[in-house]
């Protein structure tokens, strides 16, 4: 008992990777059964993330409110896929390192590079929310899968978003991202003119406004995200898990402590 309690604070360097797991299966309720994140607080929403992730259909709490997500139907009124089993799809993402690597890109002034990362992110970002509400919707993930790279990123960003529940992109954001994908392109397949002096400052300028707009791009995306799938607490809800996996390790260090 002491051994496996004193493993649970001793690889406390083990913490980011549970925390990702578990906001992994707050996504999946989120993105895969519709779950309308407005009826449920921080906890509730967690909890039973947690408890459909590992297979647990029943709340073992009386935090969890009467009326279970199974019944929450999407706004537009299609049933959500809450209460059909199916394995949890676990997808990694890179998102978090790419922005990162973009914006110490940025800082050093390798604007070119960081237009690539933050472009890279955005591919991402829209194929990621694509693929796993297509899959919620009811289509198999290999047709899913097929649609996302068959597709346009007019037609991803377009019909496809639309026909999948979510609200029309804004305008000036589908230009953002239009503008970002041709600076990417034309880093990428080497599209790059001759310059003198004078025009080359001015290109120099052009990529360092280019990768700013970019990273903006890249906030206002993570912020359109939080408040269509997250009701605008993406990071209450990451600060419930982080601070419960904190308080659960201090609490196994102190029974360990006392020899319980």
């Amino acid at each position: 008992m002491k051994k496996n309690l004193e493993s649970l604070f001793v690889k406390e360097e083990l913490a980011p990777f549970y925390e990702t797991i578990i906001w992994n299966s707050v996504e999946n309720a989120v993105m895969y059964e519709g779950v309308d994140v407005s009826r449920y607080t921080d906890v509730e929403l967690v909890n039973y993330s947690v408890a459909r992730a590992l297979g647990i259909h029943e709340p073992a709490d009386e935090e969890t409110p009467e009326s279970t997500p199974e019944e929450v139907t999407r706004e537009d009124g299609r049933p959500n896929s809450a209460g059909v089993d199916r394995e949890v799809s676990w997808s990694p993402t890179h998102q978090e390192d790419l922005s990162e690597e973009a914006d110490r890109f940025l800082d050093r002034g390798k604007d070119e590079l960081a237009i690539l990362l933050y472009a890279t992110w955005v591919e991402h970002w829209i194929n990621r929310i694509i693929l796993m509400c297509s899959i919620g919707e009811g289509t198999p993930p290999e047709l899913a899968t097929a649609l996302i790279r068959s597709c346009r990123l007019e037609l991803k960003i377009g019909k496809v978003w639309t026909s999948l529940g979510m609200p029309r992109f804004d305008k000036e954001l589908a230009r953002r991202i239009s503008r970002l994908m041709e600076a990417r392109n034309g880093f990428v397949h080497y599209k790059w003119t001759h310059h003198d002096e004078e025009s080359l400052d001015k290109e120099n300028e052009d990529a360092k406004n280019k990768a700013r707009e970019a990273k903006e791009t890249v906030r206002l995306l993570t912020a359109l995200e939080d408040a269509v799938f997250y009701d605008g607490r993406t990071e209450s809800i990451k600060k419930h898990i982080h601070d419960s996996l904190l308080e659960k390790r201090r609490a196994a260090r102190k029974e360990y402590e006392t020899g319980i």
